[in-house]
């Protein structure tokens, strides 16, 4: 019994998880996981870092998350924002789960949306466990109000 819980508590300490990021690196909301980080309002402000290249303008789009957990169709955009962040505008849907993304523009040279790739490494018996996705946009879930 003593050995088990010794392995057990071994396991749990090894298990790391780490996210890497394509494009604009997002701030909030905090992204890095598979659980939607839920924002307080309907009517959130989502920031990223700023890219330093003179006249970057940025779109910022909100997509419908599918029954698959893929994205679906565009509910929010706006385009050639001038700051690295945005309030919505026009209410969300309460209790929601929705994906959000950023790209840079530059004149008509338009980048690709930023994503992310999660990636969980689990210590097991004479191993490990890897496993991951990657090209995921930044989830988020609206509260229940």
């Amino acid at each position: 019994m003593k050995y088990g819980i010794s392995f057990l508590l071994a396991i749990l300490v090894g298990i790391s998880a780490c996210s890497t990021h394509q494009g604009i690196k997002p701030i909030q909301p905090a992204v890095g996981h598979y659980s939607p980080v839920v924002v307080d309002s309907l009517y959130p402000t989502f920031r990223w870092l700023p890219l330093s290249e003179p006249d970057t303008q940025y779109d910022f789009g909100i997509f419908e998350v599918l029954s698959s957990g893929q994205a679906g169709e565009t509910v929010y955009y706006r385009e050639g924002l001038t700051q690295p962040q945005h309030k919505i505008e026009d209410s969300l849907k309460p209790g929601t789960n929705y994906y959000w993304s950023v790209r840079s523009r530059r004149g008509t040279q338009v980048g690709a949306w930023s994503t992310y790739d999660h990636t969980l490494f689990v210590p097991i018996p004479f191993g490990f466990y890897y496993g991951g996705q990657g090209n995921l946009l930044f989830p988020f879930k609206t509260p229940d109000k």
